[in-house]
């Protein structure tokens, strides 16, 4: 009796598993591990370890099964497992880990826990169109509207910036006619622990345990990546809808000083950044 299902085929999903991308990411980590050498502070090259961080994780290989199922093998740092046991006791659905067996697949020993198998989440909006998804395309869009502004706040309230929040980890499960967010390889957790952020005149430090955010622009100071990142998820709203739905993020964030004022400024904000980047 086999003791799970067979591997059918497996094939990568971007062009990091080609040998110029496997270059260029080794180049990044060569590159990276000389700049600690040099300066023995790892945060002043922050941008390095964030691209090579996210170039570890396109790396990811689609498996086929002899049963019809695809499954998702990636790279996970400790780090992104961390995050990601934050996000789910945070209520926010992602990718869930396969913990079935496969035949002829075995995790060598000291990648155990880093090299990790996810079921497919559903279809990224990315790949949704109305020709070829009809009234799914909408029900997903739709999905969008009602559970983004929620999963947003939620993941920013806690100090997680998902860092790498596009049209292609923005997922919808037909099945449970949900989003998921999958892909926490970039984020990072301004909630837990200190850390850096870039500035003028170098790395300025931050601390953001047990407080709330002071205001909007503190906020988008940190959360940027995720605001320029959702945009052309957005892309299919009207204006009308589009401030209703950071009217709504904006109500839901824990926000130390708020007032209707500070709302309309961080709604406009978002429209200056649609106009600028979205469509």
């Amino acid at each position: 009796m086999p003791k799970g299902p067979r591997i059918v085929h497996t094939e990568p999903v971007s062009q990091w598993h080609t040998e110029r991308g496997q270059h260029t990411y080794k180049q990044v980590i060569s590159e990276i591990q000389r700049n600690i050498l040099a300066e023995r502070n790892l945060e002043y090259h922050y941008g390095e370890r964030d691209f090579a961080q996210m170039a570890r994780a396109k790396r990811t290989v689609r498996i086929h099964l002899d049963n019809g199922q695809i499954l998702f093998k990636r790279f996970v740092s400790p780090t992104e497992d961390k995050i990601l046991a934050k996000v789910r006791a945070l209520g926010i659905p992602t990718e869930e880990v396969y913990n079935g067996k496969i035949v002829g697949y075995d995790v060598s020993e000291h990648l155990q826990g880093q090299i990790q198998i996810f079921k497919n989440a559903g279809i990224a909006i990315k790949d949704m169109t109305f020709t070829s998804f009809g009234k799914k395309f909408w029900q997903a869009l739709d999905a969008v509207k009602e559970k983004l502004p929620e999963y947003l706040a939620k993941l920013h309230n806690a100090g997680i910036r998902h860092g790498h929040l596009h049209l292609g980890n923005i997922i919808y499960d037909p099945q449970t006619n949900k989003i998921n967010i999958i892909d926490f390889s970039a984020a990072k957790d301004f909630g837990e622990v200190s850390t850096y952020l870039a500035g003028e005149r170098g790395p300025a430090r931050i601390y953001t345990q047990e407080r709330k955010w002071e205001n909007v622009d503190e906020l988008i100071k940190i959360m940027g990546s995720d605001y320029l990142g959702v945009m052309p998820t957005l892309s299919f709203m009207t204006e009308e809808e589009f401030k209703e739905f950071w009217g709504k993020v904006y109500d839901l964030y824990d926000l130390k000083y708020k007032d209707e004022k500070q709302k309309t400024l961080f709604v406009y904000k978002m429209v200056y950044l649609r106009s600028k980047y979205g469509k």
